[in-house]
């Protein structure tokens, strides 16, 4: 009996913490942290130093439409097709991943931004920026591997 509750409180937290995060227009924020923390990431790549992988997931990776451009993720930024960014069914916001793609084994490095609320099979929705690294653009899907290099630290 304890275990049926403890599995019913796990669906029904999951299904809430989902169910809460949306995508929706709206304005700049005006964090200025979190564009230093974009372009630290971006632009220097400090973060394929890391060695350790603190946990590693195989599965389909697709990757943003153009029409979520501008728009605010679940996280609160805006959404950009040129950053290395994704959204993830339940990786905190912060946390950076390397995704390989498993057929040409291209990699990419890219911070969790946003929530993946209808996987749909899949484990990870990259921006056209990094669809583009892995060369995944023209089949709109691939096989990856995603690597936890650093987790995030806020839901």
């Amino acid at each position: 009996m304890i275990k049926f509750i403890f599995i019913l409180f796990l669906s029904m937290l999951t299904f809430y913490s989902c169910a809460s995060s949306t995508r929706f227009p709206g304005r700049h924020s005006d964090d200025s942290t979190s564009g230093e923390r974009e372009s630290r990431y971006e632009d220097n790549r400090e973060v394929n130093n890391y060695d350790d992988v603190l946990e590693s997931r195989v599965g389909v990776a697709s990757y943003y439409s153009d029409k979520y451009e501008g728009r605010a993720t679940s996280n609160g930024e805006i959404f950009s097709q040129d950053k290395l960014t994704a959204a993830h069914p339940a990786y905190s916001f912060g946390t950076i991943v390397r995704v390989k793609n498993l057929i040409n084994r291209k990699t990419v490095v890219v911070r969790i931004n946003d929530r993946l609320l209808n996987p749909n099979g899949r484990i990870i929705d990259l921006s056209k920026k990094a669809a583009e690294e892995l060369d995944m653009i023209k089949s709109g899907i691939a096989k990856v591997q995603v690597d936890v290099l650093k987790w995030g630290n806020s839901k």
